[in-house]
């Protein structure tokens, strides 16, 4: 903890930053209906066009957790985990490396699941 000082909280901060930015991106790339939320240095991945903005729409009813298993299962197969809402939390001991190696990870399975979403 001596080593979790106000800089080592900005830098995981912009980090986050970077990195729902990235997920955009991929999102965007692929062209599902997915977006990511967060603040800080958490995030989570929703399978749905648009962000949440409470626990109701939060819901992940059947299908969309089928799919959601079907992307943390290629997460996890692909050196990544993630709890099973899709979220995360960054530490202090990632970089960019780590964050383009989750984004990698994220589009392939976003192509993935691309054919059986609907925007």
């Amino acid at each position: 903890m001596k080593y979790f000082d106000q800089a080592a909280v900005t830098k995981l901060n912009n980090l986050a930053i970077y990195t729902k930015e990235e997920i955009t991106k991929a999102i965007v790339e692929v062209g599902i209906g997915a977006c990511v939320t967060g603040a800080g240095s958490m995030f989570r991945v929703h399978l749905k066009p648009q962000p949440p903005k409470n626990y109701r729409e939060a819901y992940v009813d059947k299908t969309e957790s089928a799919l959601m298993t079907i992307l943390l299962d290629h997460l996890f197969d692909n050196g990544v985990m993630l709890i099973n809402t899709c979220s995360a939390t960054l530490s202090t001991a990632m970089g960019k490396k780590e964050i383009d190696h989750l984004v990698s990870a994220l589009k392939d399975g976003f192509e993935m699941l691309k054919p059986k979403m609907t925007k």
